[in-house]
């Protein structure tokens, strides 16, 4: 009787990949509002955080998968001595939606039809919760200078057939 084949058993990896989900607050800048709200943003939690496996947010669960989202670390001044905070600025542009009243009052001469998620970014880590007030408004400064730099980028390319991308970083000279 000839041998009975051996069934391949599946590969397994020795460690399991375990991914929890956690919010993190950020600031929605929502076209619907004239003021920004703080809101929570899914984040994706590797088991093990380094340079190669960060934190991830899933910044399409509030502002949705229609449009592309722009991603653009940006550092302002902290307020007191020698302190620098960074943020991470998600931006999609929205041409079905009015200007962002929220943007507006930042940057009173944009008309930006877009909305925005801002969270507070680290060193080790890409994503940190905002909590407080004082980051609140350093995230507010965060969002004006990047629309500051938006805008100036469509203003020196417009009418433009090939248009570079905007900057991934603001701040880090």
């Amino acid at each position: 009787m000839p041998p009975s084949p051996q069934r391949a058993q599946p590969h397994r990896l020795p460690c399991p990949v375990v991914k929890k989900h956690k919010e993190l607050h950020g600031l929605y800048f929502a076209s619907s509002s004239v003021e920004p709200v703080q809101t929570e943003v899914l984040t994706i939690f590797p088991p093990v955080e380094n340079s190669l496996s960060k934190r991830f947010p899933l910044f399409e669960t509030i502002l949705g998968t229609m449009y592309p989202i722009h991603e653009c670390r940006v550092r302002v001044d902290g307020g007191g001595r020698h302190t620098q905070i960074d943020f991470l600025v998600a931006f999609q542009e929205r041409p079905d939606l009015p200007p962002n009243a929220a943007i507006s009052r930042l940057v009173p001469h944009a008309s930006v039809c877009a909305e925005i998620v801002v969270m507070r970014s680290g060193a080790r880590y890409l994503v940190l919760d905002m909590g407080g007030h004082g980051p609140s408004e350093a995230a507010k400064r965060a969002v004006r200078k990047f629309i500051l730099q938006y805008v100036a980028h469509h203003a020196q390319y417009r009418g433009k057939r090939r248009v570079p991308p905007l900057p991934t970083a603001i701040g880090f000279d």
